[in-house]
């Protein structure tokens, strides 16, 4: 425990030195390459380092703040799908708003990660800890594949959805239309007065036309005599005649 102890601080010793040794440099005139190389250095080192802990170790680092705490956690969580630390390949640096990052890309036993660093730009304290898992291509396929899957699946249902809301509209096309007028046949019985009114109304004025026809050819006047009644002669009668 004690010799735990012991390799956890001188860790973490020179740990802050190197970082010390970097603020350092900030507040100098050195070149800014210069600059940029030492941070670079300083956090490659850190993950040399920080892989050759043991799990006691790292569970005595993460009490010495939030940093450290992090960087702990987010190693172990990692290490499995990652394996075993082999080196570290090349870094990127950059600065924005007075902070530094540095994305270091690691080598492990299973799989790449990209191992990002943060720190302020002023003082050289680090700040923030991330392992990101670079994916395999057989992994990136099979998450376009899963994207896919998903999108048309999101379609379809939006295309049910919306052809249930269309067949709804007959109904309300239903409601909105006014009933419309219904033409009541007249039956049998109805017509039946009217024609005979029609055929008196005819006989009516038949008769006064033979009336008047007669009172011209006696030379008298239509009253004085009265038409009782009008019939149908047949041709034969009146070829006879």
């Amino acid at each position: 425990m004690k010799r735990t102890l012991r390799k956890a601080a001188g860790f973490l010793l020179i740990l802050v030195m190197v970082f010390a040794v970097c603020a350092c440099g900030t507040k100098t005139d050195e070149s800014a390459d210069e600059k940029q190389t030492a941070f670079i250095e300083s956090c490659e080192n850190f993950i040399v380092s920080f892989a050759g802990l043991s799990q006691e170790e790292l569970q005595t680092v993460a009490t010495q703040g939030d940093f450290y705490g992090q960087a702990v956690q987010m190693w172990q969580e990692s290490q499995e799908e990652l394996g075993a630390f082999i080196s570290v390949n090349e870094s990127q640096y950059s600065v924005n708003g007075g902070v530094i990052t540095i994305v270091s890309d690691v080598k492990f036993e299973n799989k790449n990660a990209d191992v990002t660093i943060t720190l302020l730009e002023e003082t050289g304290e680090p700040t923030s800890f991330n392992v990101e898992i670079e994916k395999t291509m057989g992994e990136k396929m099979e998450q376009a594949g899963m994207n896919t899957v998903l999108g048309i699946g999101i379609v379809f249902f939006i295309l049910i959805f919306l052809t249930f809301i269309i067949s709804l509209f007959r109904f309300i096309g239903e409601k909105e239309k006014k009933p419309e007028e219904t033409v009541q046949p007249v039956s049998d019985g109805q017509t039946e007065p009217m024609e005979a009114q029609i055929e008196q109304a005819d006989d009516k004025e038949l008769i006064a036309v033979i009336a008047a026809a007669i009172a011209a050819y006696e030379g008298a006047s239509a009253d004085d005599f009265v038409v009782r009644s009008v019939k149908k002669v047949r041709k034969s009668s009146w070829k006879r005649a």
